[in-house]
């Protein structure tokens, strides 16, 4: 069997875990990074699977593509990467006043400027040199980035203070920090072998968000999170930015049954 990764720095990542579960299975297979379009890859025949995280994926998949596994889940919540001298005690986020900060997506943004509307917001790439550069030369305050993507940039961000961000109040994308397994619909025997990697658990997480994100549409500015306490309740935490304004949704319940619906309901009523 072999997938394919993109060639990022964050495709190296789920390139890495990839061998990890599959190691852990028992399974053979080649992961290779790809220069190439993932989707044509495995439609092509280049591939057997792909790997890429699950908040890329779009909620309905390519004719003839289907997500077969999901990864274990890696810590869902965005974080921040602040320099020692922007830091301010005291202040939402611990940033010190108008500090600029980069974060690759719109949600992000909005849910930075409503908890804080002095700072500057600055679109940032997936170049872990440049970024670095930009921190260190103070180009940029601080970051946010997702913290399972840490161990991406490597010790040297040590240096920098982290801010964890509750994922309950600073809302994720849909189906952050999973790892998606896509397959041909109709290749069952590669579908079998990755099922042996599959954690239902997340699905059931990830089901719920992805759910909200495909009835408001792939499009929405939106981030949506859900977990499942120690008794079995579900909780789901959602925001969305549209019309000019930020709009959350908070809904607990004892089952999964109609969540995903009630929630996208909420949104559309704001």
């Amino acid at each position: 069997m072999k997938i394919g990764a993109p060639d990022t720095p964050s495709g190296r990542r789920i390139a890495e875990l990839t061998r990890a579960e599959l190691a852990n299975a028992g399974i053979e297979a080649r992961v290779d990074l790809l220069s190439s379009e993932l989707e044509a890859a495995l439609l092509s025949g280049e591939v057997d699977a792909i790997a890429a995280e699950l908040n890329q994926c779009p909620t309905r998949q390519p004719e003839g593509m289907v997500i077969t596994a999901l990864s274990r889940r890696d810590n869902p919540a965005d974080g921040l990467l602040i320099r020692q001298e922007a830091v301010q005690v005291g202040k939402i986020f611990r940033l010190k006043e108008g500090a600029s900060v980069g974060c690759r997506n719109l949600i992000q943004k909005a849910q930075l400027l409503d908890y804080r509307p002095d700072i500057v917001v600055t679109a940032i790439s997936d170049d872990t040199a440049g970024l670095l550069e930009q921190l260190k030369s103070a180009q940029l305050d601080a970051l946010l980035i997702p913290l399972g993507q840490l161990d991406t940039f490597g010790l040297e961000w040590n240096e920098f203070v982290k801010v964890e961000l509750n994922p309950r109040e600073f809302t994720p994308a849909p189906g952050q920090g999973v790892v998606a397994w896509q397959t041909h619909r109709d290749d069952i025997p590669t579908r079998q072998l990755l099922r042996q990697i599959h954690h239902p658990e997340v699905s059931a997480l990830t089901n719920v968000e992805r759910r909200v994100q495909q009835i408001l549409g792939d499009d929405a500015i939106l981030g949506v999170h859900c977990e499942q306490d120690a008794a079995g309740n579900f909780h789901v935490s959602a925001a969305q930015f549209s019309n000019g304004a930020l709009h959350r949704a908070y809904l607990s319940q004892s089952t999964r049954a109609g969540l995903a619906e009630r929630t996208a309901r909420m949104m559309n009523d704001k």
